[in-house]
C-alpha cells in the first residue's frame, strides 16, 4: 500500500525528473550531443542532451563566488538597479548603486570595510564587529569578504585562462538526456538498466543488443535527479573515478575491521577476557 501511495504521489507531480535519464560513464571522445540524441532517439523523442565536463575546479570557484557574494550582498544591501540601457539592462551587479552618492558595488564594498575600521562606533557595532572578528556563526568582517572575494577572482581567471589553453581537452563525465515523454523515458530505462560491474566493465555484451550498446560501451543509465539536487561543482567525478574510491575504501574498512579483530585476541590473551572486552 505504501509503495502505491508513493508511486501515485509521484506521478501526481510532474518534474524534469520524470522525462530525463542519466548516463554515468561516457567515453573521453563522446562529446557530441547529437550522437547522443541519435542513439536515445530509439526510445522516443529527445528533448535535451546536457554533456557536463571535468572542468569541476571551475564550477568549484564559480560557487565559492556565488556564496561570497551571497554573504556580501546581505550586508551592503540589494543597492538599485541602473535605468540606464533600457533593455539592454541585464540587472547585474554592475548596473545597480547603492544610495543617494549611487556608489558602484567596488565603491560601496570599500566604504563599509573603511567604516568597519572607524574608530567612531557605537557599543552595539563593538558588538558586532566582536563577533565578526572571532568568526563565530561564520560571521566575518567586511575586508575578509573582500579578500576572499579577490581570492576567489583570482581563482577563476586561472580556471578560465586553462580552459581557454587550446591544449585543454575536458572530456565528458555525465550525460543527461531529457525526453520528450515520459514514456520515452520508461522505454530507455527498462532497456539500458544494467547492473554496476556490468557497466563498470563493460561485462555481458553477448547477451545485450547492439542496438542497445554505444559505440562499444555498456552505458550506466538510471533516472537523472532533480535539477536542484544536482552537485554541479562534482559532476567531474567520473563513474570510475566513483567506483575506484568505493573500492579503496572498502578495502580499508575491511583492513580496519581485521585490524581490530586481531587487536583484540591479542588482548584476550595478554590480559584476558576482560581486556579484551574494554577494547
Amino acid at each position: 500500500v505504501q509503495n502505491n501511495v508513493s508511486a501515485s504521489l509521484d506521478e501526481s507531480l510532474q518534474t524534469a525528473q520524470d522525462y530525463s535519464v542519466l548516463v554515468d560513464d561516457p567515453e573521453a571522445e563522446d562529446h557530441n550531443p547529437d550522437d547522443w540524441a541519435e542513439f536515445f532517439g530509439q526510445f522516443g523523442h529527445v528533448t535535451f542532451v546536457t554533456v557536463a565536463k571535468d572542468n569541476g575546479p571551475l564550477i568549484k570557484a564559480m560557487a565559492e563566488r556565488r556564496a561570497i557574494m551571497r554573504e556580501i550582498i546581505m550586508m551592503i544591501g540589494n543597492g538599485n538597479p541602473s535605468t540606464e540601457g533600457g533593455q539592454d539592462n541585464d540587472g547585474s551587479i554592475l548596473n545597480t548603486t547603492w544610495g543617494e552618492e549611487e556608489l558602484n558595488f567596488k565603491e560601496k564594498l570599500n566604504e563599509l570595510v573603511d567604516s568597519q575600521r572607524s574608530e567612531e562606533l557605537t557599543n552595539q557595532d563593538k558588538t558586532r564587529d566582536l563577533i565578526m572578528k572571532t568568526g563565530v556563526f561564520g560571521m566575518k568582517p567586511m575586508a575578509k569578504w573582500k579578500q576572499a572575494l579577490a581570492d576567489v577572482n583570482e581563482k577563476i581567471q586561472k580556471a578560465l585562462e586553462k580552459a581557454e589553453n587550446p591544449d585543454t581537452k575536458f572530456i565528458p563525465s555525465k550525460i543527461f538526456i531529457t525526453f520528450e515523454t515520459e514514456i520515452g523515458q520508461r522505454k530507455c530505462l527498462k532497456a539500458l538498466s544494467q547492473g554496476t560491474l556490468t557497466a563498470a566493465f563493460d561485462l555481458g555484451k553477448d547477451k545485450i543488443e547492439s542496438k542497445y550498446i554505444f559505440r562499444g560501451n555498456v552505458l550506466a543509465v538510471k533516472e537523472a535527479p532533480e535539477p536542484n539536487e544536482v552537485f554541479y561543482e562534482d559532476v567531474d567525478v567520473t563513474f570510475k573515478i566513483r567506483v575506484k574510491q568505493q573500492t579503496i575504501t572498502f578495502f580499508i574498512t575491511v583492513l580496519m575491521v581485521f585490524g581490530s579483530v586481531i587487536a583484540c585476541k591479542a588482548l584476550q590473551v595478554g590480559t584476558g577476557a576482560g581486556g579484551a572486552a574494554l577494547w
